[in-house]
């Protein structure tokens, strides 16, 4: 098991990207006040951790213009990553379906760059309104309504990880389904360690972003990457490329692609 000093400096970090953390004072007392949350996490319930984090957050000021559109700040680096693997694979979509995804912007941006039609743009999220620029699709009775082997591009960004273990079969047989006989999945996931501390860090995490997007909670089941290569086995589909992130990695992110055996 990891220490759990260890992961505090690195959500004041995250904090600090919404939050003006200003000086070494402030950095060094949040960092003490989250080792507290930290700590005390199995002794608190859900309600209580919710509570605590919010008392830590009101003493501190948000980042003025980030007050309306924090999300921008997580939408560059994937949307380029993306573009990197969809390169590397030599795969240049022509429909593309993004299952959570969000208030849209990863999606828009790359109908945009390859020119693809909103009529060939497809998105799965309660979080997503009418709009104009792409279709919006709803995940009713187990299946999603589009026609087999209709798509290219299948994203599942930090997805998996939010679908109760019972439902994640389901879904990947009918994400294989929908893939087109040339298609990519690819997903954005934790390689979770079975390590109780990163599992308190990843929650913290989620929290976070919970609370300052003022969102509904999601549940959570991390997996390891070994059980979501297992996943997408059991559905007859294999990896073809991975990718972990560079540099600091201490929520251990990777990139994965998945395409038909």
């Amino acid at each position: 098991m990891s220490d759990k000093y260890i992961y505090p400096p690195y959500l004041v970090k995250t904090i600090a990207k919404v939050f003006e953390i200003s000086n070494i004072f402030l950095s060094r007392k949040l960092e003490a006040d989250i080792l507290k949350l930290f700590s005390n996490y199995d002794n608190f319930s859900r309600d209580e951790i919710y509570k605590q984090f919010r008392q830590i957050l009101c003493g501190y000021n948000r980042i003025p213009e980030l007050n309306n559109d924090f999300n921008t700040i997580r939408l560059d680096d994937r949307i380029k990553n993306i573009k990197d693997i969809l390169e590397k694979i030599s795969v240049h979509p022509k429909t593309i379906l993004d299952i959570g995804a969000g208030t849209g912007e990863i999606i828009y941006s790359l109908g945009e760059f390859y020119h693809i039609s909103s009529n060939n743009l497809y998105a799965i999220d309660q979080k997503l309104s009418e709009t104009k620029n792409l279709t919006l699709l709803s995940y009713i009775d187990k299946q999603i309504p589009l026609p087999s082997h209709s798509v290219d591009v299948i994203l599942l960004f930090s997805v998996i990880h939010h679908i109760p273990l019972s439902d994640r079969t389901i879904l990947l047989s009918e994400i294989k389904r929908l893939l087109s006989p040339t298609g990519a999945i690819i997903i954005r996931e934790h390689d979770y360690d079975n390590d109780r501390n990163f599992l308190i860090f990843i929650d913290l995490v989620h929290i976070f972003w919970y609370i300052v997007g003022n969102e509904k909670e999601d549940g959570l089941f991390l997996m390891t990457r070994s059980e979501t290569q297992l996943l997408f086995d059991t559905n007859n589909l294999k990896s073809e490329n991975y990718y972990p992130l560079s540099g600091p990695n201490p929520q251990k992110l990777y990139y994965e692609v998945y395409t038909h055996k």
